[in-house]
């Protein structure tokens, strides 16, 4: 099997411990940490034209239920007065040019040399008002693609999402991959599978959901795809020494109120 990425996830069991002392042999129950490799497999042709098939069979489902596809959404908001107003629309603009602007003169000053003790100071001042400023046009962004959160597409995408996430977590033991969420292909027993194993170790199988859904989101929608991309988000996202990264073209993407969703869509 090949494979996307790999990650361990320790986890205390129950073992015995033999000890000889000069009375005799004696057995312990004790307590050890095991280190599980969960795999998160490459997929195969075959599994991508699945997921093409099952996304569009998932829009077209939305689709019957009255979820609005982005084009339509789109003209019912312009339709509607937009999503910002003039003003904003013109501040946007003019934060973005000055971003532009402020990004440039930091290069240039950052690139000189014998810097006196002013540049340094102008420095500091630009970046917190390039800080700003790109704080500012994100929440541009975030608000503009959270009007679209409840499309057609949006949905059916982070569907697809969960899809991929229940059919490539393996766990490999020594050289056997065994699928996480069982040998069963249909979505539901993967789906049961999952919630079975979370009610049985909620913090064991909890670090597993949290990493793996967060790599698998951020595959899919192509911001890491090699495996040192890979690496790099775990650590980063992930080591007891995380650090705040930006996560760019990243989808808002909750995957146990996703998963809860899908479901309640199933009951209608």
């Amino acid at each position: 099997m090949k494979e996307l990425y790999s990650f361990t996830v320790s986890k205390e069991i129950d073992s015995k411990e033999t000890q000889v002392t000069p009375e005799g042999t004696l057995i312990k129950d004790v307590k050890k940490n095991k280190d599980f490799i969960i795999v998160i497999k490459k997929p195969s042709q075959q599994e991508i034209n699945e997921s093409s098939i099952e996304y569009t069979i998932k829009y077209n489902e939305l689709i019957s239920k009255g979820i609005l596809p982005v084009s339509l959404m789109s003209k019912f908001i312009k339709e509607n007065g937009g999503i910002f107003t003039d003003k904003e629309l013109t501040q946007r603009d003019e934060y973005s040019l000055e971003l532009a602007e402020k990004s440039q003169n930091y290069i240039k000053l950052f690139s000189k040399k014998d810097k006196i003790e002013e540049d340094k100071i102008l420095m500091k001042e630009m970046e917190k008002r390039i800080d700003y400023l790109a704080e500012v046009l994100q929440d541009f962004k975030n608000r503009e693609e959270s009007a679209y959160n409840n499309t057609a597409e949006v949905q059916a995408k982070n569907y697809i999402i969960i899809w991929w996430f229940l059919n490539l977590m393996y766990q490999k033991d020594n050289n056997n991959y065994i699928p996480l969420f069982g040998r069963s292909n249909v979505f539901k027993d993967k789906e049961n599978k999952l919630y079975e194993l979370e009610e049985s170790d909620p913090e064991f199988y909890g670090k597993i959901i949290e990493k793996a859904s967060r790599l698998i989101a951020m595959w899919y929608t192509g911001s890491i795809s090699t495996p040192e991309e890979f690496l790099d988000v775990d650590t980063r996202l992930f080591s007891d020494a995380k650090e705040e990264i930006e996560l760019e073209d990243q989808p808002e993407f909750d995957f146990e109120n996703d998963l809860k969703e899908n479901v309640e869509s199933k009951k209608d």
